[in-house]
């Protein structure tokens, strides 16, 4: 199956959809969090990501599988004292 043009975005797309700055998708493509697909010959071809990854990442927790991205912001860890 192809993907359509529609259907992938750019690096500054996908990160304005979620509020995030461009250098934390690169990453966690990096770090395999998030798919992607490159256009164009090697070495230096352009990175898109399909929308599918965007609505995985979005999908409440409770639906995701435990092997999919934990959320880009996680509670502060609690030091333990009682206000």
């Amino acid at each position: 199956m192809h993907a359509t043009r529609a259907s992938l975005l750019t690096v500054p797309e996908f990160a304005a959809a979620l509020r995030v700055h461009p250098a934390s998708i690169y990453r966690r493509i990096q770090a395999g969090e998030i798919e992607c697909v490159r256009i164009g010959c090697p070495p230096g071809g352009r990175l898109r990501i399909r929308e599918s990854e965007l609505a995985r990442l979005l999908e409440p927790a409770e639906r995701r599988g435990p092997d999919d991205l934990r959320p880009a912001v996680e509670a502060p860890a609690h030091s333990g004292e009682e206000a």
